[in-house]
């Protein structure tokens, strides 16, 4: 669920399972070619990836089969490289339009898999990638490296040899990696520097990993792109979604000190406030979101009370130092009958661990509050998640 908190995709959360373990996903793919699977469609997704992976140096696509010819068959051993497949003792190579007419006329069994490199072993262990900080530090808030505007992110790293490769979303770019001080493999305090030859095509969330030369992947590691604006999000920004059923989803935060109970009864929020205090924030409803500095967004909620009074709606940097980013906080009054708010702001700062907040302790009177979403855009949407 973090993943999703900060504003990640389970196409990320895949990468990572298949990532982090050093290898590409595609290491230990295989694909047959057979008269009956040359002309497959899956044969061929599976060609396209494979070779992709190989292109970037993520696998060592090789292959092993028999050339069929007459009574005759002869082994055949080949390796993908420079976009064709070379025998691994000759200098004679196929296109894969080659192997394919092979195979489909029945001249070629050929089995290709997805292969590490030699510097695997003991001696060449998985490099390691994170956020400046103690490898061992444990801390609810870690700080992602940001994107400088000369396109560099400088970060602690352990393992990563001379002339290693980047990866950014799965996929490799040209970039320059070195230590900030010293020489790799032993960077000075394991500080690295790794310089982008372009700018990611979107702003927001990215992940990088570091592949050793015929070796091993490091972890994935996030970092944010705030010099263009993050692919716009659909729908309610608060994963855990704003409406209630029979209880609060774990992702819900409540401050309490003044009040009897902040709980879900009929599927709405009651703040039971027992005294009104000159701090708002001492009844208090919160949930993180992110937010990216420029990008519009709209507060929305219904809301009702035993009676005329106020309440606020912000957006913060939550813990430790909550610095408004909303603007301001929005007074909303409050009647006995419940009604639609909405809030329109443009952020103030981009923060990966934002939250959006209630505050309730302006009055001792009750509040019920429902249907509780924030967007991008000027536009409220459907609050579920």
């Amino acid at each position: 669920d973090i993943w999703s908190l900060a504003g990640s995709t389970e196409e990320n959360w895949r990468m990572v399972l298949e990532g982090s373990t050093g290898h590409s996903g595609a290491f230990g793919r295989q694909v047959s070619l057979t008269r009956q699977s040359a002309d497959s469609i899956e044969t061929s997704n599976l060609l396209e990836a494979l070779e992709q992976q190989a292109g970037d140096e993520a696998i060592l696509l090789q292959g092993e089969g028999v050339f069929i010819d007459g009574q005759e068959n002869r082994f055949l051993a080949l390796e993908f490289s420079d976009g064709a497949y070379h025998h691994r003792d000759e200098s004679t190579y196929y296109e894969r339009s080659q192997l394919l007419n092979l195979a489909r006329n029945g001249r070629l069994v050929l089995t290709l898999t997805g292969r590490v490199g030699k510097n695997v072993g003991y001696d060449d262990p998985q490099p390691a990638i994170w956020p400046q900080s103690h490898i061992g530090t444990q801390t609810r808030n870690v700080d992602l490296p940001f994107l400088t505007d000369e396109l560099t992110l400088t970060f602690n790293a352990r393992h990563v040899t001379d002339g290693a490769s980047v990866f950014v979303n799965g996929k490799r770019i040209e970039a320059d990696v070195r230590c900030a001080g010293g020489s790799l493999p032993f960077c000075e305090e394991e500080l690295l520097r790794v310089s982008l030859a372009a700018l990611p095509e979107t702003g927001g969330l990215h992940f990088l990993q570091l592949k050793n030369a015929s070796g091993l992947f490091s972890n994935d590691m996030m970092f944010f792109v705030e010099q263009q604006l993050a692919p716009s999000r659909q729908g309610n920004l608060i994963e855990s979604g704003g409406t209630f059923s029979n209880e609060f989803n774990d992702h819900w935060n409540t401050v309490e000190l003044v009040t009897d109970s902040i709980s879900v009864v009929s599927g709405e929020v009651l703040v039971a406030v027992r005294r009104q205090s000159v701090d708002p924030w001492r009844a208090q409803l919160s949930h993180s979101i992110m937010v990216q500095e420029g990008q519009t967004y709209t507060i929305c909620y219904e809301a009702k009370a035993e009676g005329p009074r106020v309440m606020t709606a912000y957006v913060d940097s939550n813990l430790d130092d909550y610095r408004n980013l909303s603007g301001g906080q929005f007074t909303a009054n409050l009647l006995a009958s419940s009604q639609s708010y909405s809030h329109t702001f443009e952020a103030t700062g981009t923060d990966l661990r934002a939250r959006v907040a209630f505050n309730f302790a302006q009055s001792a009177l009750d509040v019920t509050i429902d249907n509780i979403g924030v967007y991008e855009g000027h536009a409220c949407g459907s609050p579920d998640p």
